[in-house]
């Protein structure tokens, strides 16, 4: 995925276990975090929050993911 190889190295591993949490549908579809990136534009380590929800749907065969709304901030200079 384009946007996790954005992610620190040293961040990745905890930010795929939320996303793989927020995605499964026995659970509550949150995903809040607090992790680096490194834009690929000029290698530039920046500190980003970010919070959103998975919202699920009954498709017959159980839950699955249908959407998923949030928003990213960058707080590289609020730290």
């Amino acid at each position: 995925d384009v946007a996790m190889q954005m992610v620190h190295p040293e961040d990745r591993p905890r930010v795929e276990a939320a996303v793989r949490a927020s995605l499964d549908p026995a659970g509550s579809g949150e995903f809040a975090e607090v992790f680096r990136i490194i834009r690929p534009c000029d290698g530039q380590v920046r500190t980003i929050v970010n919070r959103s929800r998975t919202s699920f749907a009954d498709l017959g065969s159980g839950r699955v993911a249908v959407r998923n709304t949030g928003v990213v901030m960058d707080v590289t200079d609020q730290q």
